[in-house]
């Protein structure tokens, strides 16, 4: 079998998931964050087996077995781990990558002894997990598992935990003929077992294949060492502890997740940490850290947390690894704790719990300590820093007691002052009852007393304030500051050449750091620790880096081919330290030192390569690519960071831009790759359109503007600089300019330019559409700021246009959409919540744009939820597929207009809409000419304006706060009974107004009066059809509760209601005599007139007719009478169900539905079927959560 690649297959494991993967073998249901399913290696009757989408790991409790996806296939095909691997590529339709043949040959004996090694060493792993399963309570490994460790049976089986007994495996390798595997594997020695009287844990690989072994003594004898690990020679190929991280296999996707890795010392710690939620934690097997473990990690995370053991020795370990972890560009923390982390959770149960968990306390800034700090104490401070804590402590405490004291002070001045003031008034009292009662009186003998003691106490009191002295703790806190200050003062000073010869150790421990920005963070923090000048620093910098140069070339001598015209000179650099050079549109590697003695080079490549910029994404990084082929074809694009990983991506994704082809092998991409990645630049690829917050600029498809009115043009390549930084819209990129299926939303989202004022358009605007150009006009200028209102209220308003067709309203949404470019299309609600939802994600494309909604109808419950969640913008929460994260939110990020024939009959959607009645139908000949003449002017585009109006941003965001709370009070004052969601929405548009009223590019076709007036009539509308509704719930609630009851006070199925398809028929009077009564009970108040209550049902829009005869049933014995019909599905999904609901229960009520046996099963109702809803069933949570 060829050697697969092992880029391929860390590439491959990336892109897959877990429960794809495991779903093609078994019925996976879903429970809550994982999947469930029985077990395939047992006779399961429950489902044991867990798989983890979010950990990528399963687990199958009946049997023991677990691990990530090529475990699964291994145990479930059975088959190879190549085998497992081809699998998984097949599932992708991936084409396994192989190594060439002669290094496939090569690699074949030894991958093949490795899996006979394999199967031995998981055959005896299960035997000790066997072990472990029958030992004694009282047995020291039961003790020291369960008791010391307090590990449950899920711990046990999830880790793998087992027991070997003394001697136990020899007999049994003995017997299977696997004595040599076992020698191999150092599980034995000369016939004695190596793992004797000792807790198995097992060792995996990243990939979670088992490769060793540990061992924990557990027989108390005196010369047992405490721990064993596997054997490291090169007869135990499985196990390179060079590289191996214990429970690396369980913690890789939390570390790249979290972008940081936890190291402990041991491997119990490992599993404490992982128990209390800390899962991105690992240890190093017991041995020093190696430069090839750190590049295990480098490719996960950025962060590493050291967790101290709290001894000597734990610190002198960190302080040896932190500077190996700094050199590879990683930022580094410790934490030192009380206890080694296995006790500490132990321990700290309570106190872990009331944090919240582990993760959480950890993330107290006052826990972590930046590991750089720990080397300037070691390097720099090593003479003084525990005298400089200290004397940090004492200043806290004297700080304290300074407070005490004049707390007390104030104390004592508090209480003179309330004396002073008790003393005021009684001599009032005094004065009064001497005017009143003389001054021989007894009461005011007794107010005189009473002043003559106020007067003692207020003179002790000031006494007291004035003389108070310091207390003798804050004296003898005093001098011992000093003290310690002195003997800090000495230290420091006595220790200024240490400090320097520190400082020049510690800038050899970071000259290899290659991260800029890191590296000028510790640069400046030697400085200012050791207070050398930064001149001398960077010259020691020189230094070390000049004697750390190797010159391995200076013998070496370079022979460029014949057609390379660049001088040798300007090239050098890039050959030495890399090994290749571009030239001529070409990519050149360097070739072995010839016979010649010289190094000549090969073209790899008809192309020449450049990362324009790196693009930071959380999930999914991308590169700006530029390359130019020898026929001087040039093409910039933007592509997956993955894919200049592995040679195949890296050919791929080359041809697949036209004529681009690269010939290297893995090596040539590794040499290519470090020169294109020193050399790129970073910036940020910007998927949203629209406001950018983080840049403070808006970004059209074709221009820029920032929020100073700066306007920046962007290159054909979608490119543009601001601020020093690099941006790239995809969708301007000219490749894609005349693609059809890419990107076609944020093409429309473009500057188009107007040669008409916009005054005149607005006019115009004012003249066709009457008074509902003032809220349409209004809503789209702050729509352009919508983010600086969500701030503010955290909401934002719907633009409501409703009316019959021809009524212009799909013509107004159409040109306030038109304010940020080409209109996108409308989403038609028509589909129902399930459309929607696939739809949605529309909100999310453009920062501060403008949507539409449109064909709204009432009595759709979820589409009405999805109104009100737009107007809270509360984002839409769903089920990720191209990430492990469980859920991803799309944001609502875009105003809404909603049109359509129909309006909503429920308060709740009524207030959030700015509500415009559109029932005009009618035009005259000029009426009809002035709308063309819109159309024609709209047509030139809108766009323009709005891009203008942007420039504003800072006068509306500096304005709007004061003015939109201004506006609200104004609004209450003048419609105090309106709701408070109505005020908030108009508070939006008529500070909108004000900003922008006397700008002389916002001439408005209206004044304040006009707008009020349009305010005035709105709110008169919203409030009609928030009364209707109010009367339309209650009768419902009544004829539903009249449904229901006893027999004879109930309305009858199918004699004085009944239903038929979807329209239900109710005799009218009867019917009214029973809600009547219902309501006065319910209410406590007389019922509307029966005209009333049929002419709001007819507004509603759910009365069909009146019929003067209606039969309610079949046959001969059918109540015939008069009836008002109902349609249905013009009734919410609610009140709906009840109606349908109360009525089969009356139908079957005895029969074997509902479960008594007084009828026969065949007397049940003739009712007809009754269609129970009108909408696919869908239990999803929506609209959003």
């Amino acid at each position: 079998m060829a050697y697969i690649k092992q880029s391929f297959i860390e590439s491959l494991l990336e892109r897959a998931h877990i429960d794809e993967v495991i779903g093609k073998y078994l019925d996976l249901k879903r429970s809550g964050a994982n999947l469930k399913a029985k077990s395939p290696f047992t006779d399961d009757k429950t489902a044991s087996l867990v798989v983890s989408p979010a950990k990528n790991i399963w687990k199958d409790f009946s049997s023991g077995k677990g691990g990530n996806m090529v475990n699964f296939i291994m145990e479930k095909e059975p088959c190879t781990y190549p085998e497992a691997i081809e699998k998984i590529a097949s599932f992708y339709n991936e084409v396994v990558q192989y190594e060439a043949v002669e290094f496939s040959e090569k690699k074949k004996e030894q991958l093949e002894k490795k899996e006979v090694l394999r199967k031995t060493l998981i055959a005896v792993h299960e035997l000790y997990k066997q072990e472990y399963k029958s030992i004694e309570v009282e047995h020291p490994a039961h003790q020291e598992v369960e008791i010391k460790r307090d590990y449950d049976q899920e711990t046990i089986i999830d880790w793998g935990i087992g027991f070997a007994p003394e001697n136990f495996l020899y007999n049994k390798l003995s017997a299977s003929g696997k004595v040599f595997q076992g020698e191999e594997l150092g599980l034995i020695i000369r016939q004695w077992d190596k793992y004797s009287n000792r807790v198995i844990y097992p060792i995996h690989d990243a990939n979670g294949l088992l490769i060793g072994l540990a061992g924990r003594d557990v027989s108390a004898k005196p010369n047992a060492a405490k721990w064993i690990n596997p054997n490291v020679d090169e007869h135990n190929i499985l196990y390179n502890k060079s590289k191996v991280w214990f429970g690396l296999h369980k913690a890789k996707f939390s570390i790249r997740k979290k972008n940081e890795a936890f190291i402990t010392e041991g491997y119990n710690d490992v599993i404490a940490w992982h128990r209390y939620g800390l899962e991105n934690t690992v240890a190093s097997c017991g041995t020093a850290i190696t430069e090839q473990q750190i590049n295990e990690l480098k490719k996960l995370c950025s962060k590493i947390v050291f967790c101290m053991d709290p001894d000597e020795s734990g610190m002198r370990a960190v302080l040896k690894q932190i500077p190996l972890f700094i050199k590879q560009g990683f930022r580094t923390e410790v934490i030192v704790l009380d206890y080694d982390p296995d006790d500490f959770v132990r321990n700290y149960h309570d106190v872990i719990s009331l944090s919240g968990g582990l993760e959480e306390m950890f993330n107290t800034p006052s826990i972590r300590k930046d590991g750089f700090s720990l080397l300037v104490n070691e390097y720099i401070k090593k003479d003084y820093w525990k005298l400089e804590e200290t004397l940090e402590v004492e200043k806290n405490i004297l700080e304290t007691l300074v407070s005490q004291d004049i707390l007390n002070a104030n104390k004592l001045k508090a209480k003179a002052n309330q004396i002073k003031s008790d003393l005021i008034h009684s001599t009032s009292l005094l004065k009064e009852t001497e005017l009143v009662s003389g001054k021989k009186s007894e009461q005011y003998k007794s107010e005189l007393l009473t002043n003559s003691t106020l007067k003692a106490n207020l003179d002790k009191q000031n006494h007291l304030a004035k003389n108070i002295q310091e207390s003798v703790e804050l004296k003898q806190q005093r001098k011992v500051v000093a003290i310690q200050r002195e003997k800090y003062t000495s230290a420091f000073d006595s220790a200024e050449i240490n400090r320097a010869n520190g400082a020049k150790k510690l800038c050899a421990e970071i000259i290899n750091v290659q991260e800029k920005a890191l590296f000028e963070i510790y640069i400046n923090w030697i400085q200012k620790e050791s207070g050398i000048s930064k001149k001398a620093i960077n010259d020691w910098i020189k230094e070390l880096r000049s004697e750390n140069e190797v010159d391995e070339d200076y013998d070496i001598e370079y022979e460029l081919p014949k057609n390379v015209t660049i001088p040798f000179k300007n090239l050098e650099k890039t050959i030495k330290h890399y090994g290749m050079f571009l030239a001529n549109n070409q990519i050149y590697m360097a070739l072995p030192e010839g016979r010649d003695g010289k190094v000549h080079f090969s073209s790899v490549s008809n192309f020449a390569i450049e990362v324009l910029q790196h693009m930071n994404d959380e999930k999914f990084p991308t590169k700006l690519i530029r390359i130019k082929n020898v026929h001087n074809k040039e093409i910039i694009f933007d592509t997956y960071s993955e894919n200049l990983n592995s040679p195949q991506n890296f050919y791929n994704t080359m041809s697949g831009h036209g004529n681009f082809n690269f010939k290297g092998n893995n090596s040539d991409l590794g040499l290519l790759r470090a020169y294109l990645f020193d050399n790129m630049g970073n910036g940020r690829k910007i998927e949203v359109l629209g406001w950018q917050s983080d840049g403070n600029f808006w970004a059209w498809n074709n221009r820029i503007i920032t929020e100073n009115g700066q306007d920046i043009p962007l290159d054909e390549n979608g490119v543009f600089i601001l601020n020093d930084t690099h941006y790239y819209i995809a969708s301007a990129n000219k490749i894609h300019k005349f693609s059809s299926n890419k990107y076609n939303s944020q093409k429309r989202f473009k500057v188009i330019e107007n040669s008409i004022s916009f005054e005149t358009y607005m006019a115009k605007v004012m003249k066709v559409h009457r008074e509902h150009a003032i809220s349409a006009l209004l809503f789209g200028i702050a729509s352009l700021f919508q983010d600086i209102a969500v701030d503010e209220n955290g909401s934002f308003p719907i633009l409501f246009f409703y009316g019959p067709g021809g009524s212009g309203k799909d013509e107004l949404a159409y040109i306030i959409q038109s304010f940020t470019g080409t209109p996108q299309i409308p989403i038609n609600l028509e589909g129902g919540a399930s459309t929607l939802k696939a739809k949605i994600i529309e909100l999310a494309q453009f920062k501060n744009g403008i949507s539409q909604l449109s064909e709204y109808k009432r009595g759709d419950d979820k589409v009405d939820g999805t109104i009100k969640a737009i107007w809270d913008r509360v984002g839409y929460k769903r089920g990720s597929i191209e990430s492990r994260i469980a859920i991803d939110t799309v944001d609502i990020e875009s105003s809404v207009i909603l049109t359509g024939n129909d309006y909503p009959n429920k308060e709740p959607i009524i207030i959030r809409l700015i509500w415009n009645e559109m029932t005009k139908t009618v035009f005259s000949q000029q009426e009809m000419k002035d709308f063309d003449e819109l159309n024609d002017m709209t047509e030139k585009g809108l766009s323009g304006y709005s891009h203008k109006l942007l420039s504003y941003r800072k006068i509306y965001k500096e304005n709007f706060s004061k003015g939109y709370r201004k506006w609200k009070g104004i609004l209450q004052e003048n419609f105090k009974d309106s709701k408070g969601r109505i005020i908030s929405n108009l508070a939006v548009l008529a500070t909108t107004f004000e900003i922008f009223r006397d700008n002389s590019d916002v001439i408005f076709p209206f004044d304040q009066n006009a707008m009020m007036e349009h305010f005035k009539n709105q709110i008169a509308l919203q409030t009609a059809k928030i009364n209707s509704a109010s009367i339309m719930i209650r009768f419902w609630d009544c004829f539903i509760a009249s449904l229901r009851g006893a027999r004879d006070e109930r309305l009858q199925a199918n004699y004085i209601v009944s239903i038929e398809e979807n329209t239900l028929y109710i005799q009218w009077t009867h019917t009214m005599d029973k809600i009547e009564r219902k309501w006065w009970l319910q209410y406590h108040e007389l019922p509307p007139s029966r005209t009333t209550f049929k002419d709001e049902l007819k507004k509603s829009g759910v009365f069909i007719n009146d019929h003067k005869v209606h039969s309610f049933d079949k046959g001969r014995n059918a109540n015939r009478s008069s009836a008002i019909s109902v349609n249905l599905l013009q009734l919410s999904e609610n009140v709906k169900e009840d109606i349908v609901g109360s009525i089969m229960y009356q139908l079957n009520e005895g029969t074997l539905w509902d479960g008594n046996t007084g009828k026969k099963e065949n007397e049940a109702s003739s009712q007809i079927a009754i269609p129970l809803t009108n909408h696919s069933d869908d239990d999803e949570d929506f609209p959003f959560s």
